[in-house]
């Protein structure tokens, strides 16, 4: 359960209203005004989808500190969070301290050289440049940057190939089948047949590891798994998976007894292969406190079992 942050109070200090918000006190106007009413209302609608903007007053000139911490604060850890991380660290490790209004076009080019002299290959580049790039315009409807700045930095083209110093990046490679082989004896039954099923299907990592019961139509002599989330979900693009013999007989004992919404390979079961595993390679006594411990669990089937 996360921690629960109580809203901001209206405060009064003689004839005006304030409130405290990251240990700044701010000034909303003559107590019992309806503009210190309609700014306190304001400041708290600020805070509450995102803390760090709050403490902007408008018209306040912003720095690119503040933007950026905003910006990351407001995304949380979603996907790309370290690539985006690694690109705001970069734009603040030369740009620290100055002012959004006085960003242009020719700061986002000298960024974009720092990407190209820490050895990143052309694409990575481009992708870091348009994180930064992509901060500036999240900025301008909530009032943090000009909509002139972030215009301009639209005129900065990508690197193209065979236009630049910037290395390529290698294409990914198959791994070989024996490799394979010869790596799923090692590893948890749960994770071999996930391994399995991604090579069988073609499927991303994220597919497999999301894949629930109820997204598997199971009528057809072949299976068809649409996932719900996957990567250009966002685009409303919809993906069907086809599921074959092979990927039947891995996932068909692995359905049993589940719910429409429980995922097919199941981390606590995962878990309890690898107690199991590291149970049946011990060489030292077990220790009293811990099979007592055992014996509590098993007492409560709720609880994930430790096979000590």
């Amino acid at each position: 359960m996360g921690k629960v942050v109580s809203v901001p109070q209206i405060k009064r200090d003689r004839e005006y209203a304030y409130i405290r918000l990251g240990g700044r006190k701010i000034q909303l106007g003559k107590w019992g005004t309806p503009e210190a009413d309609k700014a306190y209302r304001r400041i708290v609608q600020t805070w509450a989808s995102n803390p760090t903007a709050a403490l902007i007053k408008p018209g306040e000139q912003v720095i690119l500190d503040q933007l950026c911490l905003a910006f990351l604060q407001a995304r949380g850890n979603k996907n790309d969070h370290g690539n985006y991380k690694t690109a705001v660290e970069v734009l603040l490790s030369v740009y620290s301290g100055e002012l959004v209004e006085s960003f242009d076009f020719s700061h986002l080019e000298f960024v974009r050289g720092q990407f190209l002299k820490q050895g990143y290959c052309r694409t990575q580049i481009n992708r870091l440049t348009k994180m930064v790039r992509s901060v500036f315009y999240w900025g301008v409807p909530r009032k943090l940057v000009p909509a002139s700045v972030a215009e301009t930095l639209r005129y900065l083209k990508p690197l193209m190939e065979g236009q630049t110093t910037a290395p390529e990046q290698p294409p990914r490679k198959d791994v070989p089948d024996d490799v394979v082989r010869r790596t799923l004896p090692h590893l948890l039954p749960t994770v071999a047949d996930m391994v399995r099923v991604q090579r069988a299907a073609c499927m991303r990592p994220s597919e497999v590891c999301r894949m629930r019961v109820g997204e598997i139509d199971r009528t057809g002599e072949v299976w068809m798994y649409t996932p719900r989330k996957h990567k250009n979900s966002w685009r409303n693009h919809k993906k069907t998976i086809a599921l074959g013999e092979i990927e039947q007989a891995i996932i068909a004992p692995r359905l049993v007894g589940k719910q429409p919404d429980d995922p097919v390979f199941s981390p606590k079961g995962a878990l309890q292969e690898r107690y199991a595993r590291d149970a049946a390679k011990r060489k030292t006594k077990v220790q009293p406190s811990q099979l007592k411990r055992k014996e509590q669990v098993a007492k409560n089937p709720k609880r994930l079992s430790l096979n000590l």
